[in-house]
């Protein structure tokens, strides 16, 4: 391991070619020609030839062809005709259900009554602060900074910030102060005390940790943050009235329809004059959905009526969304986005950190269902509930354009940063014109041009653009790392999740998932950990190696980032990957194993793989895309995967369904919490209990309430239900085929009538429940 640490030659990257060769390259219709040989290119790239840049995958593609009782009969239904056809409510780790509940604005409290009785009426006396060293900050130091050094720090906290010289001359810039701690080697106890600091502190410090030699020990370094010092005293009525007695976080519920979360929250830090870091969220929900949540922001002296005010600019300001289905969203000039709306405001004394939550309730509306028999539905509404499904990762995860994220995740681990580069701003089909231009001005080399194009919600691309009109135009991973960090890691993430699901089919299709085999993993103490969130409750995200930034903020590039040194064993104590055990014959027949506590590995080097077949089908899988799976770590220590575990198969709780009547297609079903609060009317439908046809003019819904652990994957549940694919094309051809039958039939009502011979119906044939 250590001579492949030394070297850490990145896999083959992709070689340039001539213009002749380059000209027989398979390309999109209307694309730029592919200046990249995908000869010899087996595995994913090999795969992807003639489809990259027409369409977007399929389930097949991506590895998802499986199902736990293949033998119930396949029925259809619209997945997300309408927006209201998917809500989606965040379930916090106190086991609540979030719902948007007030849209009002919030009372605002009154300020204390200033001191003195009967001098009420005259101006307060002014109070004096607190000193930065009191009695509460010093205990609070005292728990973060070890003996040795506690004086020094007092010391430095009692100098105050480095003072500023004004006039120039040869003294006019002072060295800036810095508190050095001990080392600290543990990243938990790392973030403890830069959070712990700007807690006790009220920010005034800002704090970065340090290593003292390439991938060695770390210490942390402490200095004044710009602006810090003291303040000017207050009143008590003043500092009520900016809030200065208040926590340091508000939080609110959002609720956003067919609303990319990125775009969401980029919307709310321009409403609110925030920055993006000081914004937090527990967990990522669907874009073509109507969703709720709750929403942390850093306080930074707005009181909540401040908050609201600049959400909701004037009252009658209130638009509906347009498209298909659900309403909300300030359309006025200010205020939130289109199909964004805020309510519930509180204060807090905590953020939202990702990953904090228990999961997801869902409340699905399938429309224009066709099945053989009511029967067949409920036998599949009863093995999702006795069951569960294939934990498969959904789609969603692998995006919806012709360009996979598992393709550039790909290209991001081999360390091939021209292709990843060139996958991005390859031109695609179906995309909007501006999309499509700004990618022709970047072929031709406009980059000017492209970026002006470039439209804002192709952040990636733009980001790329930016950098290659400001700087080197052959340096493409420093215009990789202008991309924000979690989008960065997302393409990454999607070529972990492309290797399970192709792991988990391979294992249902060997072995079946009634039953766990000797070879399979499971974790060492039975359960998964507490700290996870998945299987038992949600998924933990893959682990990476630590960045020097409590707040993951440092995207600078690390081309010449030495290498961090650790070996697979240190990095293994040191992650967050939970022990597993790989299970033996003898475990088999103790009977103390099911088939629900089967894991498979997404891969990285601090994770075991399955014995076996399994465990070989891994190393296949990334042998063939150029990846050594005995070396999993990188230069730039992002991308040096760690890896995690998830479940085979995933049991969902509180399932319910019914089945509803309805004429109208494109009319609400199902009714969001905005809609409720305004008092709008119910949406028009009739429960149907499944005995005889559907009635002329009727269309039949089944609509779905279950409850998913976070990462758990709800289209990957509709998918076990209705046994059809669930991709974005395939409910494309469903919708179209309605619509098709509807405008046959209202073409027939207002035709004459005329007489049709009597046709014999096969009596073997199955009956649709819908026309």
């Amino acid at each position: 391991m250590s001579d492949r640490l030394e070297d850490d030659r990145p896999a083959k990257k992709l070689k340039l070619e001539e213009p002749e060769v380059a000209a027989a390259t398979p390309a999109a219709p209307d694309a730029a020609p592919n200046p990249f040989s995908w000869a010899g290119e087996g595995g994913l790239f090999g795969s992807l030839v003639e489809t990259l840049g027409r369409r977007a995958s399929t389930e097949p593609e991506v590895g998802i062809s499986e199902y736990v009782d293949p033998d119930i009969p396949p029925f259809s239904g619209i997945i997300k005709h309408r927006f209201t056809d998917f809500l989606v409510f965040e379930v916090g780790m106190d086991g609540e259900v979030i719902r948007l509940k007030d849209i009002k604005s919030p009372a605002k409290p009154k300020a204390p009554p200033a001191e003195g009785g009967a001098d009420e009426g005259k101006d307060a006396a002014p109070v004096v602060a607190l000193p930065l060293w009191n009695d509460a900050s010093e205990a609070a130091a005292k728990e973060l900074i070890p003996e040795d050094k506690f004086e020094e720090f007092k010391a430095f906290v009692l100098a105050g910030p480095t003072p500023v010289v004004r006039g120039g001359g040869a003294n006019a810039t002072l060295p800036r102060r810095i508190f050095t701690t001990g080392i600290v080697e543990l990243k938990d106890a790392r973030t403890a005390i830069h959070r712990g600091l700007r807690a006790a502190f009220d920010s005034k410090f800002s704090s970065e940790a340090r290593e003292l030699t390439p991938g060695g020990e770390q210490v942390i370094d402490v200095t004044w943050a710009v602006g810090g010092g003291k303040k000017p005293r207050q009143s008590k009525a003043e500092k009520a009235a900016s809030g200065g007695n208040l926590p340091p976080y508000i939080h609110f519920t959002l609720q956003k329809t067919n609303k990319e979360m990125h775009d969401a929250l980029s919307g709310l830090c321009r409403t609110l004059n925030i920055q993006n870091r000081d914004i937090g969220t527990s967990g990522t929900k669907d874009k073509r959905a109507v969703t709720v949540q709750r929403v942390s922001i850093k306080r930074g002296g707005r009181t909540i009526e401040e908050v609201w005010k600049a959400a909701n600019p004037n009252q009658g300001g209130r638009g509906r969304g347009r498209g298909r289905g659900g309403r909300g969203g300030w359309s006025s000039n200010g205020g939130t986005d289109r199909g964004v709306t805020i309510g519930d405001l509180a204060y807090s004394p905590s953020y939202l950190e990702l990953g904090k939550l228990k999961g997801n309730k869902f409340v699905v509306t399938l429309r224009d269902v066709e099945a053989d028999s009511p029967t067949t539905i409920t036998r599949a509404i009863s093995v999702l509930k006795e069951r569960g499904f294939l934990n498969y990762y959904g789609m969603q995860r692998f995006g919806t354009a012709p360009i996979p994220t598992h393709a550039i995740g790909l290209a991001l681990l081999r360390s091939d940063w021209a292709l990843a580069c060139h996958l991005l701003l390859l031109e695609r089909d179906g995309e909007g014109d501006d999309a499509k231009l700004a990618r022709i001005q970047w072929r031709e080399g406009k980059f000017d041009d492209a970026v002006r194009t470039m439209p804002r919600r192709c952040v990636a691309e733009k980001a790329i653009l930016e950098y290659y009109m400001r700087g080197d135009k052959t340096d493409h991973l420093s215009a990789l790392s202008r991309i924000p960090k979690n989008l960065r890691m997302m393409y990454v993430h999607a070529y972990q999740s492309y290797v399970f699901n192709r792991v988990v089919s391979a294992r249902v299709q060997a072995f079946g998932c009634s039953a766990p085999v000797a070879g399979d993993l499971v974790y060492e103490d039975g359960e998964a950990p507490a700290t996870e969130e998945e299987p038992a409750a949600a998924e933990v995200e893959p682990v990476v190696v630590e960045s020097l930034d409590p707040d993951l903020e440092d995207d600078a590039p690390s081309a010449s980032a030495p290498r961090n040194g650790m070996t697979s064993d240190k990095a293994e104590r040191g992650s967050k990957v939970a022990k597993v055990k790989v299970l033996t014959q003898a475990d088999i027949d103790s009977g103390k194993y099911t088939i629900r506590d089967v894991i498979l590995a997404l891969p990285g080097y601090a994770v075991t793989y399955p014995a076996g077949k399994l465990g070989e089908m891994y190393r296949e899988i990334l042998a063939s895309d150029k990846l050594n799976i005995d070396d999993m770590f990188r230069k730039q220590k992002e991308y040096s995967l760690g890896g995690t575990y998830r479940s085979l198969l995933y049991t969902p709780q509180d399932v319910t369904h019914r089945l509803l009547l309805y004429t109208n297609p494109n009319e609400d079903l199902a009714q969001s919490d905005e809609d409720a609060l305004k008092n709008l009317s119910l949406p028009p439908t009739v429960p149907f209990s499944g005995e005889g046809p559907v009635p002329e003019g009727h269309h039949l819904a089944l609509q779905i309430e279950l409850t998913l652990g976070a990462g758990t994957f709800a289209t990957m549940a509709l998918r076990e239900v209705l046994k059809t694919r669930t991709g974005s094309a395939h409910q494309k051809e469903l919708t179209e085929k309605m619509e098709e039958r509807i405008r046959e039939r209202d073409e027939a009502t207002a035709a004459p009538v005329t007489t049709v011979p009597e046709v014999k119906m096969d009596e073997d044939a199955p009956v649709p429940l819908a026309p």
